[in-house]
């Protein structure tokens, strides 16, 4: 809409005044007409100036609801997309959304309701977990549920563990009432007659015999033993070793040689436990048990400062600086030696070998198939120009067709990686294309650094990894970005292939929250598609 000018219109009629001035005797008359007629052209101007700043009032109003209008419908088409999946949501009948809303089919299925992350784990192919949500009540309430089927009978569960692929967990009929504990191990229960002041620490299987870690403890002394077949192990108290911590620690058990293994601690000190055997004891030790073809392996150091290895209960001393991540592969012995602070030996069955011209192994290395899978620095030309780089050894096989590597993974017992091309420097940390390379198979991501790619796990041929976008981990599966994370403590607890499907957790946070701390959740959920 153009405006009008007034002082234009009044100009041309001033003109037109003059003109007929000399041409007319009677100019009282005219000029009263042309103030007249300037008054109304004045009055005229005014009102369509006021119909001009409204009609621009209203474009702006109408703008502001059109946004509005838009914000709406942006989130009635996400609550749309969620309500889809409501049919084969195990909770559908819980929420509104799933009660006024007809679903369509689809693959997706959403466990809601949860107050943090649950465990969730591959039980005989079938999805379990474990979390905690709340109850009609209001309630916080633990539920162990496999594939479904909630475990409804006990008022309480803890000490979950998976024993020969069947899940064992210690119940309470009656929340807390310790005479109603019973240990429920693939569905059955068995009565356990325990003093109110004895707790579970750990539980296994040898063969369908129980075994059991207890904690006693009374106002003067707690005391740690084993029963087994009905028979009670040492006791092991406050003072049966070193006394600068107040209780023991136990590791896992371990089952080597038809025999249950453990260590009990008190600091870095301790002796192991193998059946009715107790070592001496040791200042430390350097390695996990280890379960060499039937025997009992383990490295630690004495109170003379050296270092050992001990087979089957015999112990020989080790002249090395310092060992690293002994494991067993294909039935050997491995372990990353140091003969002196910087020179390393790979040690296979107790023989060395030399790296030639690898620079150095990284640790940890990993077992993948009952071979021995590591990263290593490899020098590559003859000086001048000699360089290094990092590659990828697996049983006998070095990749070296990449600029630089990550660590090897065990996903689904096949290799994977993180790897980069195309470099604009041939240094670590420099930019380049990132692929992810799962069994043998590229895929190239949108990540520029390796330490911006975390492979979580793979379904079949196709990997799920998540990959840093602004201050977020985003995960990717089949080219699709599934969900968005704040911290990934570990893949594992993240996302799994559970049965040939993808299992995930989607976690939802304020959206003013600066960069990666994490507050709590507004919601929790378990994925899987």
């Amino acid at each position: 809409m153009q405006k009008i000018n007034p002082a234009l219109i009044l100009l041309t009629l001033m003109g037109g005044l003059l003109i007929m001035t000399s041409e007319d005797t009677n100019t009282g008359m005219l000029i009263q007409d042309l103030k007249e007629n300037i008054k109304n052209i004045k009055k005229t101007s005014e009102e369509l100036q006021q119909e001009y700043t409204n009609a621009e009032e209203k474009i702006i109003t109408i703008t502001q609801e059109t946004k509005k209008v838009e914000k709406e419908l942006q989130k009635l088409q996400k609550e749309i997309e969620s309500a889809k999946t409501c049919e084969n949501d195990e909770e559908c009948e819980e929420t509104e959304e799933c009660k006024n809303t007809k679903c369509e089919q689809s693959d997706k299925r959403t466990i809601r309701g949860f107050i943090k992350k649950p465990h969730f784990f591959e039980l005989d192919g079938k999805l379990a977990y474990y979390g905690t949500k709340k109850d009609k009540n209001g309630f916080s309430k633990p539920e162990l549920i496999i594939e479904g089927q909630n475990i409804e009978q006990y008022a309480r569960i803890q000490n979950w563990a998976i024993i020969n692929n069947k899940i064992a967990y210690l119940a309470y009929k009656q929340i807390y009432n310790e005479t109603s504990k019973v240990y429920v191990y693939d569905g059955k229960e068995t009565n356990i007659e325990l003093q109110s002041n004895t707790t579970i620490r750990d539980i296994n299987k040898i063969g369908e015999k129980t075994i059991m870690l207890l904690k006693e403890t009374t106002p003067e002394l707690t005391q740690y033993y084993v029963l087994f077949d009905e028979k009670y192990g040492t006791k092991f108290d406050n003072a049966s070793i070193d006394a600068d911590m107040p209780e023991a620690s136990f590791r896992p058990f371990t089952q080597i040689g038809n025999k249950i293994a453990y260590t009990v601690r008190k600091g870095n000190a301790g002796v192991v436990v193998h059946g009715d055997e107790i070592s001496k004891k040791y200042k430390d030790f350097k390695s996990n048990l280890l379960d060499y073809n039937g025997k009992l392996a383990y490295f630690a150091e004495t109170y003379e400062d050296k270092l050992v290895i001990v087979i089957d209960g015999t112990e020989k001393t080790l002249d090395y600086y310092r060992i690293e991540n002994p494991v067993i592969a294909n039935k050997k012995l491995i372990f990353l030696a140091y003969k002196t602070p910087k020179k390393q030996v790979l040690v296979i069955d107790e023989k060395e070998t030399e790296l030639a011209d690898i620079k150095a192994i990284r640790t940890p290395y990993i077992v993948i198939n009952n071979m021995l899978a590591y990263q290593a620095i490899k020098y590559f030309n003859e000086p001048p120009n000699r360089i290094t780089k990092s590659i990828i050894v697996y049983g006998d096989k070095e990749i070296t067709e990449y600029d630089e590597t990550s660590l090897p993974q065990n996903i689904n017992e096949k290799l994977g990686f993180v790897a980069r091309k195309n470099s604009k420097f041939n240094m670590p940390g420099s930019e380049g294309d990132i692929y992810v390379v799962y069994d043998g198979k590229e895929t190239k991501t949108e990540a520029k650094f390796i330490e911006q790619i975390k492979i979580m796990t793979a379904v079949g041929d196709k990997v799920a990894y998540a990959v840093i976008k602004g201050n977020r981990w985003t995960l990717i599966y089949d080219g699709k970005e599934l969900t968005k994370y704040r911290r990934i403590e570990h893949p594992s607890y993240y996302a799994k292939n559970i049965g040939g499907k993808l299992a995930y957790i989607v976690e939802e946070y304020p959206d003013n929250l600066p960069g990666m701390s994490i507050p709590e959740t507004t919601k929790t959920e378990l994925a899987i598609i």
